[in-house]
């Protein structure tokens, strides 16, 4: 394979995931330079149907965003498997979960699981946000109103 090859692969991939975070909830509003500073933290990751991603109560470490398929947000009863019954929110392409990664006291309040046959997400550390927001506060203040107004969206989901 040439080098030209190469770097035209690695452009075309930039691009997709450009294309893919101009649509994401949190990231609404952002320009595309701001997108390609969060770009480059974004780790992809591929999941199968019931493997979970995380539990209740683990430290909070990453935003998370869907790529394909859908997550389910699941509260945990103690001495039980895990159901379908106890899921409280499901989360589809270009949507973000994960935000107590972002509020004290980044603990995650509930558990995730991989709803379809298989699903594939971002992940962006808290650490590499917050260095980022640091560096640019006008993103991290975007990112944050996002997050508020999507957390009141799906608390009213809830009621």
């Amino acid at each position: 394979m040439s080098v030209l090859r190469t770097i035209k692969d690695a452009k075309e991939r930039e691009m997709a995931i450009l294309d893919f975070l101009r649509q994401v909830d949190v990231f609404k509003g952002l320009t595309d330079s701001q997108l390609t500073g969060l770009e480059d933290h974004c780790r992809e990751m591929e999941f199968r149907q019931n493997d979970k991603l995380f539990s209740e109560g683990d430290d909070s470490t990453c935003l998370w965003i869907v790529k394909e398929g859908r997550v389910d947000l699941r509260f945990e009863l103690p001495d039980r498997l895990t159901s379908t019954k106890n899921t409280i929110s499901a989360i589809s392409e270009f949507m973000t979960f994960g935000w107590s990664s972002l509020v004290a006291p980044y603990k995650y309040k509930l558990s995730a699981y991989c709803a379809t046959n298989s699903c594939r997400v971002f992940q962006i550390t808290r650490e590499e946000l917050e260095k980022y927001f640091t560096r640019d506060s006008k993103t991290g203040y975007l990112v944050m109103s996002n997050l508020v107004e999507i957390i009141g969206y799906r608390f009213r989901q809830l009621q």
